[in-house]
């Protein structure tokens, strides 16, 4: 079987999984969360994301706050953003979870993402004018305030932020219900069978697969 007959398609349309829709709904409640971890969160509780992926010419400032990774719960989240939280906790077929800055003039180099039976979502929290983009293979889609797109990451895609101020998005990961796999199902494989030189720089595989054992990092 192909591939493509899997993964037909570039973006879904978000009504596809209605159970999205409660983070549109509290877009005000997790921009708020947003705000107040900004000025608390110690710089080194922020994560430095993929610096393989960046251009900029202040260097590598792509910047992540995990709520959940590959089925891994950050405990550090509830301390500091208990309501986004708990709207992800109450989410149980969700992959992962997390805040992504991309700071004023940064560009997210074509790549592709961990599985083909996982597809992201992007909340628009801070959507400063003038060009925020994603694209996926050749098709583009302008991020928006409130607004939740899906799309499926296995395809090559970039991103950008051309402004002068910090574009945020809460990013979800959701599975591919195409391949009926859950998402204990899809982690546990990955996590298993990692190779992934970033990751396993991160933390070793031993330490993953104990993560992922106990539900938590």
């Amino acid at each position: 079987m192909d591939i493509n007959d899997k993964n037909p398609k570039l973006f879904y349309e978000p009504g596809e999984f209605g159970f999205l829709k409660v983070f549109e709904l509290n877009y005000e409640l997790i921009k708020e969360e947003y705000f107040n971890l900004i000025n608390v969160l110690p710089h080194d509780k922020w994560f430095t994301a993929f610096p393989e992926y960046v251009a900029s010419d202040k260097g590598n400032q792509w910047k992540t706050f995990t709520f959940k990774f590959m089925g891994i719960t950050n405990t550090l989240a509830h301390h500091y953003c208990p309501k986004t939280y708990d709207l992800i906790k109450g989410i149980p077929e969700l992959i992962g979870a997390e805040f992504s800055v991309l700071p004023p003039g940064t560009i997210i180099k074509p790549h592709k993402g961990f599985s083909r039976m996982i597809l992201r979502s992007h909340l628009g929290l801070v959507v400063p004018e003038g060009g925020c983009s994603l694209t996926v293979e050749n098709e583009a889609y302008y991020w928006k305030e409130r607004e939740m797109v899906v799309f499926d990451d296995s395809f090559e895609h970039s991103a950008i932020n051309p402004t002068n101020s910090t574009r945020v998005i809460l990013m979800i990961d959701i599975p591919n219900p195409r391949w009926g796999y859950t998402a204990h199902e899809i982690t546990k494989h990955k996590i298993e069978n990692i190779t992934d030189p970033f990751m396993l720089n991160v933390f070793s595989k031993e330490q993953w697969l104990d993560f992922h054992k106990k539900g938590t990092f």
